[in-house]
């Protein structure tokens, strides 16, 4: 037998507009999380972040908080193991280089971003294999990207430059 049968009049449509209700808020939660993913998703950039006078400003309308790195900050890299603990960084060998070096994490990694000055260290897209390997005569990939997890940067990358992804590179 089923509900409508056993349900008093209009207990039916009570059910049927609740199920909908949970199935549309089932489908804004997913979509939210989505939304949250699509940040470096290769959807339309719209601006982006630029230092300008000691100050950040939008180009066009970015989506995203403004950079966390202080406008025209340089990274400073230590040359020498005692300075780079006391800086907060790592003494090793990075990349394929035998000597060690200090490898300096970013305070801003992870975070969403558009262009390489907006990172302590660069701004990455998450391109799939074939995005990355296969670039030949292809446009420019309009994307954001993440801030990377280090200021110094080793292996092979796609950078983003103004929302754009034009070159893949690979770097030690």
């Amino acid at each position: 037998m089923s509900w409508e049968k056993l349900a008093k009049p209009g207990e039916a449509s009570l059910r049927n507009r609740r199920l909908a209700l949970g199935a549309i808020l089932a489908a804004a939660f997913a979509g939210g999380l989505a939304a949250l993913d699509s940040a470096t998703a290769g959807e339309r950039v719209t601006g982006y972040w630029m230092c300008k006078a000691g100050a950040w400003i939008m180009n066009g309308d970015p989506g995203y908080p403004m950079p966390t790195k202080p406008c025209g900050w340089k990274a400073e890299i230590p040359k020498d193991e005692p300075t780079c603990a006391l800086k907060g960084g790592e003494w090793r060998r990075f990349g394929l280089s035998p000597r060690p070096i200090c490898v300096m994490p970013a305070r801003d990694a992870g975070n969403v971003c558009a262009d390489n000055g907006e990172c302590e260290g660069l701004c990455l897209a998450d391109l799939g294999r074939d995005e990355f390997f296969n670039e030949g005569n292809r446009p420019p990939i309009e994307t954001r990207g993440r801030c990377s997890k280090t200021v110094q940067v080793v292996c092979c990358i796609a950078p983003v430059e103004k929302g754009l992804v034009k070159h893949r590179l690979c770097i030690d």
